[in-house]
């Protein structure tokens, strides 16, 4: 499974065979959170439970939501070789980092500022994580 990541070759959204939605629809469907899943699944032709899988990311997870998209940051193909603010999971800016990196406060008390694990500030500030920022 993970070879299949790492080599481009996993088949995700339309790929899969038997795939109802295409990755636009999806990304429509993750716009409109708040409307019914029965409405969604109607228009959609899937059943409510596809579209509460979908808009709770336990499908499809590997489409940028709406609000990523908006910021620029548009993924396709999952995260795999995508470092930092271009990782739809990435929790941190750039700016963040090396504000992070500079700063006199604690571990703990920027971990508390940022919601981080301590150990990602520490990561941070030893150059194991983020290392492309200077």
């Amino acid at each position: 499974m993970a070879d299949s990541l790492t080599h481009g070759t996993r088949l995700l959204g339309e790929r899969v065979t038997g795939a109802k939605l295409t990755a636009a629809q999806v990304i429509a469907i993750l716009s409109q959170p708040n409307r019914s899943r029965e409405d969604l699944a109607r228009e959609y032709g899937v059943e409510p439970s596809n579209i509460s899988q979908i808009l709770n990311r336990k499908r499809w997870k590997h489409l940028a939501t709406p609000a990523q998209l908006t910021e620029g940051r548009i993924i396709l193909n999952g995260n795999r070789g995508r470092r930092g603010e271009t990782n739809t999971n990435a929790k941190l800016t750039a700016e963040q980092v090396r504000e992070i990196r500079t700063s006199e406060k604690s571990v703990t008390v920027l971990a508390r500022e940022y919601s981080i694990a301590k150990t990602t500030i520490s990561s941070i500030r030893n150059r194991k994580a983020w290392r492309h920022i200077p």
